[in-house]
């Protein structure tokens, strides 16, 4: 007895043939031939799933496996491969089984010209584009998944606004995947001494001091939305920008802005703080402002409310504005007070 053994290259009825022959004489020829036909089943695979989804999306990928051939196949094993770290295993159909990256089918027969099914559920846990192959015997096939990511960018266009002042937040959000983003949330986070004024494209202002959005974000795209917020307190005060890109189940992505709120001491002094003034008579204050900061204060504005029963006569203010002197105010604008630096101007009335 022989035994041979042979490693199958191909598909379909394979044919293997033997003869023996000898030096002796032979006289039945008819029995030194034989030979043995072995069937090898044909298979197509071919595995569907969404094309686009979204990080910490749960998926189900269903793979087809058709037997071509006019003989059963017995015991046809399916396997299926993902990239590590890219899925998490959640489930799959029958008999598979996983261990690390890859799930196992034995399916104990396909019919001739019949097709079987199996699935996995795969959770997503990278952007990207992500790919699962999936064979049955030599053919493989694979389907790619798109996971889009949107990001996001944040500026201001005034860092060291006075109190008072109106400051405008820029947030870009991008998406530089050739897929639409749906349902891109955005929330602004103003902090306690920024005050809401308005916002673009219908952002929202809630009662947790914030701004929303809920928007799809087209291909290779990218949106600029604009918060108006007014200044109402002094020092650091920082708005935070987060975006989502799956309706809030995503994962966040932040970015921020700080302003710096310069606070200034101020003191108003008459000339003479003893004397009795008669009706007539006009009285100089001298104002003293102090920029306690260590920034450098810019734009500062100083504004002098005086009694109706006085009458404005001059000033040594920079840029006086006396527009407003029907409501009985002054305004003068200091274009910079360096840090730490202390000036002083004059006032006077009669």
């Amino acid at each position: 007895t022989l035994n041979i053994t042979c490693k199958i290259n191909a598909f379909g009825v394979i044919p293997n043939h033997v003869s023996v022959n000898g030096t002796g004489h032979d006289t039945n020829l008819t029995n030194n031939n034989a030979s043995v036909n072995v069937s090898v089943a044909e298979y197509t695979i071919d595995k569907t799933s969404v094309d686009v989804s979204y990080i910490n999306n749960t998926i189900t990928y269903t793979i087809a496996v058709t037997n071509t051939n006019n003989i059963d196949g017995i015991n046809v094993k399916v396997i299926d491969v993902w990239q590590d770290g890219k899925f998490e295993f959640v489930s799959a159909s029958g008999n598979g089984v996983h261990t690390d990256n890859k799930c196992v089918w034995t399916i104990p027969q396909i019919a001739k010209g019949t097709t079987e099914y199996v699935t996995i559920t795969l959770n997503l846990l990278k952007h990207g584009t992500l790919v699962n192959n999936a064979t049955v015997n030599n053919v493989t096939t694979n389907k790619t998944i798109i996971v889009p990511e949107v990001t996001v960018d944040k500026t201001v266009n005034v860092v060291n606004p006075n109190y008072g002042d109106l400051v405008e937040f820029y947030i870009t959000v991008y998406n530089k995947f050739n897929v639409t983003v749906s349902n891109v949330t955005v929330c602004d986070v103003l902090p306690q001494g920024l005050e809401f004024v308005s916002a673009d494209y219908g952002g929202v202002n809630s009662s947790l001091h914030d701004v929303k959005w809920n928007f799809d974000l087209g291909a290779n795209s990218e949106i600029v939305l604009t918060v108006v917020a007014k200044v109402v307190d002094y020092g650091n005060l920082t708005n935070v920008a987060i975006v989502n890109d799956n309706n809030g189940k995503g994962d966040n992505k932040t970015d921020n802005s700080s302003v710096f709120v310069p606070e200034y001491t101020i003191i108003k002094v008459a000339d003479d703080i003893y004397k009795v003034y008669s009706v007539g008579e006009e009285v100089t204050y001298t104002i003293v402002i102090a920029n306690t900061n260590d920034i450098k204060g810019n734009n500062v504005v100083v504004m002098d409310k005086f009694d109706e029963r006085l009458q404005f006569i001059s000033s040594t203010g920079p840029n006086e504005d006396l527009s407003h002197l029907g409501e009985n105010k002054i305004y003068w604008t200091f274009d910079e007070i360096d840090e730490g630096a202390t000036v002083e101007f004059n006032v006077t009335f009669k």
